[in-house]
């Protein structure tokens, strides 16, 4: 019989094939040498970050964010709630005695109750606040809250008011100034001599009806006549006579004499001024007994005479108007007594036929607004306020020619 023989031999192990996707990453591992660059747009450099930055997210390597990206991370955690810091400001974290009874004071003025309850802490304070409080003070708590009570609250302050001049009265136009002047003069009028002068002084220091417009028109005027008074050689005894006396008159003189105001050789007076009349109170216009009645004589050129006769009036335009609105009172007192008044030419005018083409006077003639009202409907009023304008007019048109040196 045949004789069969088996020869085993160790299987030989087969080596694993290297797969496809081994190849791929060493062939992705060692790129091949990038091709020549072109010149792209911003664009085109835009699109190529992003085509690389992708790239690089599939090779599962991730990349570092870019700056912008870093710094909005980093500003978010700054942000989170654990990093802020809650009190920034200076506390003071203990309150002295003083403190702790005003606190209690207004918590008492308004009725609540303090929410926050005050620890031993804040309630005792430290040596040094008490030293303090002791070497300032000198006072104990209770008279701490004593001398808090003087403290006033803001909302019980009085607002604040601004002067009288100025008001909105000061500013107001002359014209109408004028016509509460004219009032005032009329109330000061209808009134007994011996009251005048207080009505007067207390209106002026309490009514600002009639005070602010007559200070007004006081010191506009007034710097009419200083302008008048700078430019000239006026001393000053004579100004004190041309402010005492209101009387005045001018003459013209057939011979020239020197002036006797600015002592010019070249300038001549042609002019005779006298002054005269009895000195007078400015509040109340009444007689002033102190000083004698006297008359005063000069001789002026015929500029200067001009400027003194402008100079005068402005010194008396208050005297003047009171003068005109008195006599207006005094004709409806002679009017109610004889029935009639006696013109200037001596003849006598019954009542009936004065008052045909006009309105006829108040029956009381104590009633200052109604004889006001009465004396504004015959015109007075314009007549003196066109007076007053006049006077302003000459006044600058003197000050003009003595600019350009037109004198005399």
């Amino acid at each position: 019989m045949p004789i069969e023989v088996l020869i085993t031999t160790s299987p030989k192990l087969k080596k694993p094939k290297p797969k496809e996707t081994s190849k791929k990453i060493t062939s992705k591992s060692k790129p091949s040498k990038p091709p020549p660059k072109k010149a792209t747009t911003k664009r085109g450099a835009a699109s190529s970050k992003r085509a690389l930055s992708s790239s690089s997210e599939d090779d599962g390597d991730e990349a570092p964010p870019p700056r912008r990206r870093r710094r909005r991370l980093d500003e978010e955690d700054e942000l989170e709630s654990e990093h802020i810091i809650e009190h920034r400001l200076r506390d003071r974290s203990k309150l002295s005695k003083k403190d702790l009874a005003l606190l209690k004071l207004k918590s008492k003025r308004k009725g609540i109750t303090p929410p926050v309850s005050l620890n031993s802490d804040s309630g005792d304070s430290d040596e040094s606040d008490s030293e303090r409080d002791s070497l300032f003070d000198g006072s104990s708590s209770d008279s701490d809250v004593a001398q808090a009570e003087f403290i006033v609250d803001d909302d019980g302050a009085a607002p604040a008011s601004l002067p009288k001049e100025f008001s909105m009265d000061a500013f107001e136009k002359h014209a109408h100034q004028f016509k509460k002047i004219f009032q005032f003069f009329v109330h000061i009028a209808v009134r007994p001599p011996v009251e005048r002068k207080e009505f007067m002084e207390k209106m002026l220091n309490t009514e600002d009806y009639f005070s602010v417009p007559l200070k007004a028109t006081r010191r506009r005027i007034s710097s009419l006549r200083v302008t008048l008074v700078a430019s000239s050689r006026w001393t000053p005894a004579f100004i004190e006579l041309l402010e005492q006396y209101p009387n005045f008159e001018v003459q013209g003189l057939s011979a020239s004499k020197p002036c006797d105001l600015c002592h010019v050789k070249s300038r001549h007076g042609c002019k005779a001024v006298t002054l005269s009349g009895n000195a007078y109170e400015k509040t109340g216009f009444q007689e002033d007994k102190s000083k004698k009645r006297a008359t005063h004589k000069f001789h002026f050129g015929r500029f200067c005479a001009q400027r003194v006769t402008v100079f005068h009036k402005i010194a008396h335009w208050e005297y003047e108007l009171f003068k005109v609105i008195r006599g207006e009172i005094d004709q409806l007192h002679e009017l109610r007594t004889a029935n009639g008044i006696v013109n200037d030419r001596d003849e006598f005018i019954p009542a009936e036929t004065l008052w045909r083409s006009g309105k006829p006077p108040p029956k009381d003639l104590g009633d200052a607004d109604a004889i006001n009202d009465w004396l504004a409907e015959r015109s007075l009023v314009d007549i003196e306020y066109d007076k007053i304008k006049a006077m302003k007019d000459i006044a600058a048109n003197i000050e003009a020619a003595t600019r350009k040196g037109n004198t005399d």
